[in-house]
C-alpha cells in the first residue's frame, strides 16, 4: 500500500469525542488508524445519495 502524510487540524469542539473513541474503540491501535477510519466512513457517507439528491434527480427528469 502507497500511502500519503498529510496534516490535519482538529477543532477544540472534536477533541472530547476524538479521545473518547480512541479509548473505546482504538485503545490498542495507533490514532493514526482511527483517523483513516473516520476519513474512510466520511468518504463512504459522501458517496450515498441523500433524499435531496434523489428529489433533485426526479426534478431534472421531468
Amino acid at each position: 500500500m502507497d500511502t500519503r502524510r498529510m496534516s490535519v487540524t482538529i477543532l477544540p469542539e472534536w477533541e472530547h469525542d476524538l479521545d473518547n473513541l480512541k479509548r473505546e474503540k482504538f485503545y490498542d491501535k495507533p490514532r493514526s488508524e482511527m483517523i483513516r477510519f473516520l476519513i474512510q466512513l466520511g468518504l463512504e457517507k459522501s458517496k450515498q445519495k441523500t433524499p435531496d439528491d434523489r428529489e433533485q434527480e426526479c426534478r431534472g427528469r421531468k
